[in-house]
């Protein structure tokens, strides 16, 4: 059997979808993709992240998670950090594990997010 993620939904509140594509853009180099016709009145938007797809659902009564998150392994892990930092988002520092340099943010809705450098 062959198994291949195709894609990442996360929920955001209505009417956040240009903060997601900006956020995801500046940050992560993330370029965003066309939905399907059928699928735009639904709201949200999609993004490609490396080769990660993202879809950004809109969910009433959003609330983000505070546990589960997304890892990305970022060449430029410093320069994003600084870039965060500089732009005010909060960013949490983890040295928990000795041999690995890594923080956590919230994008602009507070789905988690963990940045790995590598």
């Amino acid at each position: 059997m062959t198994c291949e993620l195709d894609h990442v939904q996360l929920s955001i509140p209505p009417r956040h979808e240009a903060a997601i594509v900006d956020f995801y853009e500046t940050f992560l180099g993330a370029q965003e993709l066309e939905k399907p016709d059928a699928l735009r009145p639904n709201g949200g938007c999609w993004l490609q992240v490396g080769s990660l797809a993202l879809h950004f659902g809109v969910e009433e009564g959003f609330r983000p998670h505070q546990k589960s998150h997304l890892a990305f392994r970022l060449a430029n892990y410093d320069e994003v950090v600084r870039l965060l930092q500089r732009d005010g988002y909060d960013v949490t520092v983890d040295t928990r594990l000795a041999d690995v340099r890594r923080c956590y943010v919230g994008d602009p809705v507070g789905n988690r997010l963990e940045l790995i450098a590598g």
